[in-house]
């Protein structure tokens, strides 16, 4: 998706986000506002970004083969597709210029190929 401010160390980021789940359930996020800091004592003290559901919803999703899962987003028009065929659409500014991310979450593996980045 479009990630806006990253902290890395700390672990967070505002950005869209189109997570797909192995049970073929998606949603369409834009996350914004967290915070992390390292406090005296050395432990991190991570406020989590507020999370805003653009859009939700399930499709017929094969664990185990690849797909093609895509976003796009020009302006304020956000759309994501999986294996070709639109299965989000949403308008949305709070985050208006950004960066292109990958992100895998869990302790999944996760294999790309043809990974592409283009500007529309």
């Amino acid at each position: 998706g479009r990630v806006h401010r990253v902290e890395p160390a700390g672990g967070t980021f505002d950005g869209y986000v189109f997570d797909v789940n192995t049970d073929g359930t998606y949603t369409l996020t834009v996350n914004n506002g967290g915070t992390a800091a390292y406090t005296s004592s050395g432990q991190r003290s991570v406020t989590a970004p507020r999370r805003k559901v653009l859009a939700r919803g399930t499709t017929p999703f094969a664990a185990g083969a690849w797909h093609t899962l895509s976003m796009s987003i020009s302006g304020s028009a956000i759309t994501a597709s999986i294996d070709g065929t639109q299965v989000a659409m949403a308008s949305d500014s709070t985050l208006t210029p950004g960066m292109p991310g990958v992100e895998v979450g869990g302790w999944y593996p996760a294999y790309f190929s043809n990974l592409t980045v283009t500007n529309p």
